[in-house]
């Protein structure tokens, strides 16, 4: 310690008899001159003749951690001996998915802040203003607790990205609109709303994108969007979770100039309608020449007829 600073005053140490060690002495480790333990494993050096000696710890006291996931955030390669880290959430992501196993069968783990979303597979934690995460380990005696922290230095904020994608995205398959942008904004925005594929249709056909798939899979569906994804346009996505709600619906300052808009071939399209009675969808129908309308609610397509416009 640098001359002139406080000494800081040594904790006084209590001995746990209860817990000692028999081993050392019977294998002739009478001369312990330092001590290391990384929860699993003591390590003793010996004075007397220059040996390092392991001891297993009893499993009993174990409070380690065995794995530390969190998705969509960078913390380093995870040691259970290290308890310390630093997260960088990717661009965009404003919730993660905590994965936590401890080391020991019987050991309880507990995960800070709480989870943002019951219903949904794993721990949810929307990072929105979260400084840390913390799991905590408790060992099967109860006698031992482990902290792992996971800091943020720079705080999440929401944004207005989440309504990239309008609509629900549920677990399973959604039909949600593009705001619209590049493929890549595309893909990041799909990224942040749990999505592992999109579909759309073109020409009665549906081609995909694959999230996190090799380029030659999704290269039918950058070839069709070269230059950009058009605005509002309607996709159908898959989500594994956690679901995330229909975000607020911006304000409309353009008026729409199609009651019905997207790509109409034949055989099945999907488009996009501007709202309004079922009768005027209907006669919004008929003046494109369609035969039938489906809606996607409450996980089940619903229909209309619309009889075509006679000569």
């Amino acid at each position: 310690m640098p001359p002139g600073e406080p000494q800081e005053e040594a904790a006084a140490l209590e001995r746990a008899s209860d817990e000692d060690f028999e081993e050392p002495g019977r294998v002739g480790n009478n001369s312990p001159r330092g001590i290391w333990s990384d929860g699993a494993v003591m390590y003793v050096a010996d004075a007397h003749d220059g040996k390092v000696y392991t001891y297993n710890m009893p499993h009993a006291i174990d409070a380690r951690l065995a794995t530390l996931t969190l998705s969509g955030v960078d913390f380093g390669t995870f040691d259970p001996a290290r308890r310390k880290y630093e997260g960088v959430a990717a661009a965009g992501v404003t919730s993660t998915t905590v994965a936590a196993m401890a080391a020991q069968d019987g050991a309880t783990v507990a995960i800070g802040p709480a989870d943002a979303d019951a219903e949904a597979n794993g721990h949810q934690v929307d990072l929105d203003g979260v400084e840390e995460i913390t799991v905590t380990v408790t060992s099967p005696d109860g006698s031992r607790a482990r902290v792992y922290r996971v800091h943020f230095a720079e705080v999440v904020e929401a944004g207005p990205s989440a309504s990239c994608l309008r609509g629900a995205v549920g677990v399973g398959f959604s039909l949600v609109v593009f705001e619209g942008g590049s493929v890549d904004d595309l893909v990041a925005c799909a990224g942040r709303r749990h999505a592992t594929a999109l579909y759309v249709l073109h020409e009665g056909e549906w081609v995909s994108h694959i999230l996190d798939a090799p380029d030659f899979v999704n290269a039918p569906f950058r070839a069709l969007f070269t230059d950009a994804v058009p605005t509002l346009l309607p996709l159908v996505v898959r989500s594994e979770g956690p679901a995330t709600p229909a975000p607020a619906a911006p304000e409309v300052t353009v008026p729409f100039t199609s009651c019905l808009i997207g790509e109409i071939a034949q055989g099945f399209s999907l488009v996009v309608y501007e709202g309004g009675s079922v009768d005027n969808l209907d006669a919004c129908a008929a003046g494109r020449g369609l035969a039938a309308v489906y809606a996607f609610a409450g996980g089940e397509w619903v229909s209309t007829s619309s009889p075509r416009p006679t000569s």
